[in-house]
């Protein structure tokens, strides 16, 4: 049996607590990319949300840059995540080896 994509959605707004019926559950199947293409899901829900939530423009912008440059930089065949975390554990202070051994954390921790 193939895997389906199931989504429960809001039927419509509660008035009071939330019952089964405000509620419907739907499927459909999971998306499959073709050879050398690559997917971004949820755009939809992204969407929703900006409306639902208000989300700057801003916010939005650099949402849509990063997944942009999420996509490009998969279709090329690069690992995103291999390395960026690199530059970010750079920035930490970590105890060197004295300050280890005596139980001392990173900067601003016991």
């Amino acid at each position: 049996m193939a895997e389906m994509n199931r989504q429960v959605l809001l039927k419509r707004r509660p008035n009071g607590m939330p019952v089964t019926d405000d509620f419907a559950i739907v499927g459909g199947p999971l998306l499959e990319p073709g050879d050398g293409q690559v997917l971004l899901v949820d755009g939809d829900e992204f969407a929703t949300h900006q409306v639902r939530y208000g989300y700057p423009p801003d916010v939005i912008r650099q949402a849509e840059h990063a997944a942009a440059w999420l996509l490009a930089t998969i279709s090329a065949g690069g690992e995103p995540f291999a390395s960026e975390y690199l530059g970010w554990l750079e920035m930490l202070t970590l105890p060197g080896p004295a300050e280890a051994e005596a139980g001392a954390g990173p900067v601003g921790e016991p």
